[in-house]
C-alpha cells in the first residue's frame, strides 16, 4: 500500500514496534524494515539459568519488562508484513508502547553475537545493515 493511501489510524511498524497476540503473554517486536515482505520477529522472555544473555534488559527499560529479561533470539522468526497488519486489523495483534531506538541499537547487538539467531534471520538483519 502507498504511503499516501494508508488510513489515519494505521500504525508506524518500524523496528522496535512492540506488540503481543491476544492469546499470549509474551511481548514481541518488529526488528527489521517493514517495508519488505518479510519481517524479523523477536521476542523478550524471563532471565532463566540457562538463558542466552547476548541482549538483557532490566525493568524499567520498557514499560513491559518488569523482572530481568532477555531477548529470546532462538524463537526470532520471519513472517510477512502483511500478516501482521491483518492481526492488528481483526484484534489478534495488540499494539504496546514501542522500544526505544537505544534499546534496540542494543538488541541488535547483541543479534550480532548470540550463536542462537536462526541464519535466515541474521542473513536479512545482515541485508539490512542492521547488524
Amino acid at each position: 500500500m502507498a504511503e499516501s493511501q494508508k488510513s489515519p489510524d494505521a500504525p508506524q511498524i518500524r523496528p522496535g514496534f512492540a506488540f503481543h497476540y491476544e492469546t499470549d503473554d509474551h511481548l514481541f517486536f518488529v526488528a527489521s524494515d517493514f517495508a519488505q515482505p518479510d519481517v524479523l520477529i523477536l521476542s523478550f522472555t524471563t532471565v532463566r539459568k540457562f538463558s542466552d544473555r547476548s541482549c538483557v534488559i532490566q525493568p524499567g527499560e520498557h514499560p513491559f519488562v518488569k523482572v530481568e529479561t532477555c531477548v529470546a533470539y532462538n524463537f526470532a522468526e520471519l513472517q510477512p508484513s502483511g500478516a501482521i497488519l491483518e492481526g492488528i486489523a481483526r484484534g489478534t495483534i495488540v499494539p504496546y508502547a514501542p522500544l526505544t531506538p537505544e534499546l534496540m541499537n542494543r538488541i541488535w547487538d547483541g543479534a550480532s553475537v548470540t550463536r542462537h539467531l536462526p541464519l535466515k534471520c541474521r542473513d536479512l538483519l545482515n541485508r539490512q545493515g542492521l547488524t
